[in-house]
């Protein structure tokens, strides 16, 4: 317990040198474990105090430096590793970032045009009139010279046209103090049982006093839960349902470029607020991460320490905004096939088919598969990864649930949405062929009953009072289809299943009222 090993120090008073020593040792090892973490503000906060007490102290100034990095502060940064490499020449790290930093120091001085190139606020660049979006530094340069302004946008893309562009991004956020708030790569689920919660506190338990023994680091929290992979963040560009932070951030990258933004909360969800409330559904449904987010609670013990409580107003105390790592991975054009070309539906037609496939018909049997999704996080809502159906002939067909509580149709197959043909039969701009590969991006997706024909009594109150209001049609979603081709056949012993399966979040998420 590293802290509190710092407390009891600090409890006694005045200090002697080997006491301020082991001060120093106690408070590298906090500031390496919220390096770990990415808190860049409290590893600041924790280096400034040892640097205070000894001025040469080789990792407080290498952490601080890191730091600085982060925060995009290049002249400190440089200024720290300077420091270090005249008393620890030998320090290769040190070296390779005082690099970077020379490469940034001289990049961002020909971007920024003689601004300061310390002024957090300004970055590498400001994208939006209001400042509150920017872009702070260029992690991996994508494709083309960097140098080069991206070319790929077309304005045609962010105008009520025929076309629009969707992009698919990994996103990882973080506050200001370094929490990560939210991670398009993977999550760590918790337990969900108390028998689990007290099973991984045993293990955790252990773990620590194994590492005790042996003298390693103590692990974090988040390193004993397992990683479960996620999908990329998909939008099209101009997206009224996307937060404007991310929209503007993407234009101003190349394909493969990963880069690092601030986003004030004007760029968040603010921006999204009315178009929601117009649509009558929360931004959540669609696959938004939420991030109004309080001070974390340290700081609000700061705070309570200076200003009364009743002038605090803790309720209120929200960040003002995020750090967010972008990577786009590309870019599809879909068409769009909404009556004011506004994207309100969108649709594409990412593979035609294999060429000596047979051109696949309305009356066709198909073998196939199809999801829905939340449009920009991909969370599965309905999905079928096998199934057998006539096209234009079977979809929407539902009779009764099956063994284990899957809709099926009257001939016993199971159900497939209407939607699912529909993406398939609408396509006229392209000859369809087995092995094609479909998505339909909505707006106003189908309705519950639709794609979950199983709850349909159970809300069909709703829906009537729904349509009352003048709603009508479902939340925002993405359809995928994929038609498999003529030989394909489904191996009983694989990890694809028949059955159409509906994921539990789906009647209390697309709940009409």
């Amino acid at each position: 317990n590293w802290q509190g090993r710092v407390d009891m120090l600090l409890a006694l008073g005045k200090l002697t040198p080997e006491a301020v020593d082991l001060l120093c040792v106690l408070r590298n090892n906090l500031a390496q474990l919220f390096v770990q973490r990415q808190e860049w503000n409290k590893v600041k906060e924790l280096t400034d105090k040892i640097l205070d007490s000894e001025r040469t102290n080789e990792k407080a100034l290498y952490r601080r430096a890191q730091a600085f990095f982060a925060f995009s502060i290049w002249d400190k940064c440089e200024l720290d590793l300077d420091s270090l490499l005249k008393l620890h020449s030998g320090n290769k790290d040190a070296a390779l970032m005082l690099q970077q930093v020379h490469r940034k120091l001289g990049k961002d001085r020909r971007t920024l045009g003689g601004k300061a190139v310390n002024d957090i606020a300004a970055g590498l660049e400001e994208l939006s009139a209001d400042g509150t979006v920017r872009k702070l530094r260029v992690e991996e340069y994508g494709e083309g010279d960097p140098d080069e302004r991206p070319q790929w946008v077309k304005q045609d893309w962010l105008s009520n046209g025929r076309e629009k562009v969707v992009v698919t991004c990994q996103i990882v956020i973080w506050s200001h103090g370094g929490e990560e708030l939210y991670n398009s790569k993977e999550y760590r689920p918790h337990p969900e049982t108390k028998q689990a919660r007290d099973e991984l506190k045993e293990y955790m338990d252990m773990v620590n006093f194994l590492d005790q023994e042996g003298r390693k680091m103590p692990r974090l929290v988040g390193d004993f839960y397992r990683k479960v992979k996620k999908r990329p963040v998909r939008w099209y560009l101009g997206d009224p349902g996307m937060y404007k932070g991310f929209d503007l951030a993407v234009r101003s990258m190349k394909p493969k470029e990963r880069a690092l933004f601030e986003i004030d909360q004007p760029a968040l969800s603010p921006s999204v607020d009315k178009f929601y409330q117009k649509v009558g559904f929360h931004s959540g449904i669609a696959g938004l991460p939420q991030l109004v987010y309080h001070i974390e609670e340290e700081r609000l013990a700061i705070l309570e320490d200076e200003v009364p409580e009743d002038e605090l107003d803790l309720e209120n105390k929200t960040q003002r905004g995020v750090r967010a790592e972008l990577q786009l991975l590309g870019y599809v054009v879909f068409r769009d096939v909404s009556p004011d070309g506004d994207g309100a539906k969108l649709h594409s037609v990412l593979h035609p088919g294999l060429p000596d496939a047979p051109v696949v018909r309305r009356g066709d049997l198909l073998r196939g598969a199809f999801f829905i999704n939340r449009p920009f996080d991909g969370s599965l809502l309905v999905q079928n990864q096998y199934v057998e159906w006539r096209l234009g002939v079977d979809e929407g067909k539902y009779e009764k649930l099956g063994d284990n509580k899957e809709p099926l149709r009257p001939d016993g197959g199971a159900f497939v949405p209407k939607c699912v043909g529909q993406a398939i039969l609408e396509v006229d701009w392209a000859e369809l062929r087995a092995g094609a590969l479909l998505e339909v991006r909505y707006r106003s997706g189908p309705e519950l009953y639709e794609i979950a024909p199983q709850y349909a009594k159970q809300f069909e109150q709703a829906r009537r009072e729904s349509h009352k209001k003048g709603r009508k049609g479902g939340a925002m979603c993405s359809v995928l289809v994929q038609v498999f081709s003529p030989g394909f056949t489904r191996d009983e012993n694989s990890d694809v299943q028949g059955g159409t399966v509906v994921d539990e979040s789906v009647p209390k998420d697309m709940e009409l009222d």
